[in-house]
Parts: C-alpha cells; sequence; structure tokens
C-alpha cells in the first residue's frame, strides 16, 4: 500500500510538473507569434507606404515624359521638313542606306535610355551589336558584391544576384524586347542566373551525332552554336563582350590544334568551372581542364593528301637543265625525246652500283 501511494505521488507530481512546462511553452510561442505577426504588419503598411510612393513618382514622371517627347517629335519634324527643303533646293542626294539606319539607332538609343515600364522599370537600350541588351544603369538597388579578387566577375555576380532576386520582374523586361534570339524562357532563366548551358541547345541536332567525325562545317556550326550563345548572353551581360569574344577566338584556335571532341570537352569542362567558382572569368586558364583533354593522343592529325612533296629543294641539274621526275618510277614514257637529264641520272645510278 505505501509502495502504491508512493508511485501514485511521483506520478502525479511529475504530470503537475510537465503539464506547467507545457504551458509555459505554449505562452512562449504565443508571444513569440504575436510579436511576428505585429512586425509582419508594420512591414506590409510600410511597402503600401512605398509603393503609394514610387506610383505617384512614375505617374508624375510619366506626364513629364510624355510632354517632352511631344515637343521632340514636333522639333524633329520641323528639322525633317528643313532639310528635305534644304536638300531639294541644293540639289543634294538622298541620304544612303546606311546613313539612315545609324540616324535611327541613334534616335532609338537616346529614347530608350530614358523609356521605363508603368512599374518603373527599365526595358533596354539599342547597341551596335544585332540585338539590344538589358539597361541597368537606371535600376535601384542593384546588390552589392564583396569579397571578389576579380572586378569583372564581380560585376557579372552583380547582375546575376539582381536576376536570382528579380526573375519574374526580369522575366517581364525579356519580353517587352521586340527583336531577341529564339530562345525558351527556361533557357533564359538558365542564362539570367549563370548556370551552365549546353551548345547543343543552340546547335542543329545532327551534328551532336556527327561530333566524332571532324570536318570544317563542324567546326562552322559549332562556331556559330557559340555566336547564338553570345547573343544571348550578351542581352543579360553586356559587360562580359570582350570575354566571349576572347574565349570565341582562343576555341577556334584549338580546332585547328586538336581534334573537335577534345575541344568540345574542354569547352564543356571550361564553362562548368566558370559556375563552381564566381570569382573567375573565362579569360583565366584552367590548367586542370587543359591537362584533362589535351595531349599526344588528342593532338589532331594532318590528313594526307596522296602524294608527297618532293624532298628536294632544286628541281634542276647544274647546267640549267630539268631533272626527270618520272625517273623515280624507273620508267619514262618519253625516255627517247625527253629533254631533262634521265640519262646522266641512269649513268650514276649504274656507276655507283659497279
Amino acid at each position: 500500500t505505501q509502495t502504491k501511494t508512493y508511485v501514485d505521488t511521483v506520478i502525479q507530481t511529475t504530470a503537475t510538473a510537465i503539464m506547467r512546462t507545457m504551458q509555459q511553452y505554449m505562452d512562449q510561442q504565443f508571444e513569440v507569434q504575436r510579436e511576428w505577426n505585429s512586425q509582419c504588419m508594420d512591414t506590409i503598411n510600410q511597402r503600401f507606404i512605398q509603393l503609394e510612393q514610387t506610383s505617384q513618382q512614375s505617374n508624375n514622371n510619366n506626364h513629364q515624359n510624355d510632354d517632352t517627347n511631344q515637343t521632340i517629335t514636333n522639333n524633329q519634324q520641323g528639322n525633317m521638313e528643313t532639310d528635305r527643303d534644304t536638300g531639294t533646293s541644293q540639289g543634294n542626294y538622298p541620304l544612303s542606306s546606311v546613313i539612315n539606319n545609324l540616324i535611327i539607332r541613334t534616335n532609338l538609343k537616346s529614347q530608350n535610355n530614358g523609356t521605363t515600364m508603368n512599374a518603373g522599370v527599365t526595358t533596354y537600350k539599342v547597341t551596335a551589336r544585332k540585338f539590344p541588351t538589358i539597361n541597368y544603369s537606371i535600376i535601384k538597388n542593384m546588390p552589392t558584391i564583396q569579397g571578389f579578387l576579380n572586378p569583372k566577375a564581380a560585376e557579372t555576380e552583380r547582375i546575376r544576384s539582381w536576376w536570382v532576386m528579380n526573375w519574374k520582374k526580369g522575366q517581364k523586361m525579356i519580353e517587352m524586347i521586340p527583336q531577341k534570339p529564339t530562345v525558351t524562357y527556361k533557357l533564359w532563366k538558365a542564362l539570367a542566373f549563370g548556370s551552365f548551358v549546353n551548345l547543343h541547345e543552340f546547335i542543329h541536332k545532327n551534328l551532336i551525332d556527327s561530333a566524332k567525325e571532324m570536318n570544317d562545317d563542324t567546326t562552322l556550326e559549332t562556331s556559330d552554336a557559340f555566336k547564338a550563345y553570345m547573343d544571348a548572353v550578351l542581352m543579360l551581360y553586356e559587360n562580359r563582350e570582350q570575354e566571349l569574344n576572347t574565349y570565341r577566338d582562343h576555341i577556334n584556335e584549338l580546332c585547328i590544334k586538336y581534334e573537335f571532341t577534345a575541344v568540345m570537352e574542354y569547352d564543356e569542362d571550361h564553362r562548368v568551372a566558370l559556375v563552381t567558382d564566381r570569382d573567375s572569368t573565362l579569360l583565366d586558364r584552367n590548367i586542370e581542364a587543359e591537362g584533362k583533354n589535351f595531349d599526344v593522343t588528342t593532338t589532331r592529325k594532318t590528313k594526307d593528301n596522296g602524294w608527297r612533296q618532293p624532298n628536294w629543294v632544286n628541281t634542276y641539274w647544274q647546267d640549267g637543265k630539268e631533272i626527270c621526275l618520272n625517273w623515280n618510277c624507273r620508267t619514262c614514257p618519253e625516255d627517247k625525246n625527253c629533254e631533262t637529264e634521265t640519262i646522266i641520272l641512269q649513268q650514276m645510278n649504274n656507276t655507283a652500283a659497279a
């Protein structure tokens, strides 16, 4: 009986302690949840206030831009009429298509540098390349990168970080660009996030099957595929233009020295290493990729054209007469009428044999 009473007392005491601890824990969690809800409401209210201020500023800027564009349009029309009258009176030739394109590009560049979407996001700017590029100069709150030793890699990482944090907004910016490469949005996202992209995405399918057979057409198609890859990347990362141009020349030189499959594997390893090491560019030498893919067995072999060049430099005898090359075959179709030094060589051969 005493043992049962003791056990009941211990169980009751333990249960009471557990209940008290659970109550304290629940009260603590409720307090933390209440503070978190309060902070969320404050943050939401601040965001709404900022959005209202941004919307008002955007509306004011749009009104000012409309007035400015209307004034510029009127001035341009007046200047065009004046130039047309002056050209007619002076008998000047009309502007060539090249000059017209340059003028149009300049006007578009001056206008698009200040063009914004309704949400205040910069769209794009026209460049000398085939496709325009994203304009980051007016985007506010661009990320700051610290700890990088390579300044070019730091600039690329700064843009990449913005795309990672603002992909939906960036996707709308890509959609608003009128002229762009035919690329899926999944591939656009991979390029924006700095992920590895296989060149097969920009190349014909029949090249993948014939990659083992090295020929000039294969190299040319690969170069075109890398050019298409560059066009898409430079729309998002204009700062990488010199890097990609230099790397493309480097790949073309390697295709001359080594087998095509080895060069493709080297390119893949090099660009994969760039993804793992953000503080680097394609201009940095990758010794590991070179040692892995390039050796004596991957050196490109020269093709045999079916005939050999003569080992001697001068094919004329001492007195100026040409040596008969058919004598090497021990037959000459014009043995009697041959005007070259066949007989002299035969005599020398007989003398040496004796």
